[in-house]
């Protein structure tokens, strides 16, 4: 399987690095260091403050090699497929109800276990069926709530078990989603470096890539 991937030399990290050992409540990387080319765009799209920012880049002076997350294609049907067969996700119904989110100008979608509770807690709009892949409790077990506090959402779901798959091969030091720079609609290239890898990257505080 040819995963697609970018090659990074250097990438930055705003805050703790190691805050790795603390809960959080939820990230859309997954676990892992998250990390971006733009650390003051990003910085203020994640609302991080005044936190300290530093470069990282691989101790033995290669490319960091990141899967493209964004290059949807075979690769990603098959991975999801794996992760169906290895008991990491399940096909179910839930409950959808589409919006416009005004601040990143875009659709969204929230998904819900029951129509009642889609009623009850969704925007406004038509609920409606929708077949999706979900976590189950051994994605949640291995890669999630060792990391994060809160529920891992179905909408996320597959992203979480493509990543935590893409980890186990070694082969890749993490993930890269290569979004629009436009901090004014919350888009700005992010990445995250798996955990596994994290040792081979040397980190710098203050330095500039």
């Amino acid at each position: 399987m040819r995963v697609p991937a970018l090659r990074k030399h250097c990438v930055y990290h705003v805050g703790d690095p190691t805050a790795l050992v603390r809960r959080v409540a939820f990230s859309f990387e997954g676990p892992g260091l998250s990390v971006s080319d733009h650390p003051k765009e990003w910085s203020r799209i994640a609302r991080l403050g005044a936190g300290k920012t530093h470069a990282l880049r691989r101790f033995d002076k290669k490319p960091g090699l990141f899967a493209d997350m964004l290059r949807r294609g075979k690769w990603r049907t098959e991975l999801e497929e794996e992760a169906v067969e290895a008991g990491l996700l399940a096909q179910e119904t839930r409950f959808a109800v589409d919006y416009w989110d005004d601040e990143s100008e875009e659709q969204m979608t929230q998904m819900f276990a029951s129509p009642e509770e889609a009623e009850e807690e969704g925007h406004e709009g038509e609920v409606y069926e929708r077949d999706v892949l979900v976590a189950t409790a051994l994605l949640v077990r291995e890669h999630w709530s060792h990391r994060f506090s809160a529920p891992l959402d179905d909408t996320v779901a597959p992203d979480m078990a493509v990543l935590y798959l893409l980890s186990l091969t070694g082969e890749y030091d993490g993930a890269w989603w290569n979004e629009e720079l436009a901090p004014e609609i919350l888009s700005a290239p992010r990445g995250v470096i798996f955990e596994s890898k994290l040792a081979e990257w040397n980190v710098e505080r203050g330095r500039e890539c």
